[in-house]
């Protein structure tokens, strides 16, 4: 009588990995050009967010302080003026502005409506006097 000892193999074949990873690369080759393509959109809307806080930022800074403020659009920039002496400047890749300025008073207001920007190509208008007048949209 021969002993025959039967010892399963654990662990995967050669075959099954190469399956496997064959199977994840179609997917990601699937999935990949709608991911980059969400990623660039939502860059924009961070940096839409970012002037929204700005502006925010801007009149409360005014009302704080008790000064006037001014803010500057320039092609890809935003800039907050405070006394002529520039408080902040952010440079946006996906944003750009008219050339356009207005004061914020020292009550923390604005009478300016709205500034008009280019958001990705698509031309846009943000309701400036709601955001930083603290109106309901």
């Amino acid at each position: 009588m021969t002993l025959v000892s039967k010892q399963r193999s654990t662990g995967f074949t050669l075959i099954e990995l190469l399956m496997v990873i064959s199977l994840m690369g179609l997917m990601a080759s699937l999935v990949g050009p709608f991911v980059i393509a969400n990623v660039d959109k939502i860059r924009a809307k961070t940096e839409l967010k970012e002037v929204e806080h700005t502006l925010r930022y801007g009149g409360a800074i005014a009302f704080a302080q008790n000064r006037v403020i001014t803010i500057k659009l320039s092609a890809n920039q935003l800039s907050i003026y405070s006394d002529s002496a520039r408080i902040k400047t952010i440079v946006f890749d996906s944003i750009s502005f008219r050339e356009d300025s207005f004061d914020i008073s020292r009550s923390g207001l604005t009478d300016k409506d709205e500034i008009t920007y280019e958001l990705t190509g698509e031309a846009a208008r943000l309701d400036v006097s709601s955001l930083i007048n603290g109106k309901k949209l």
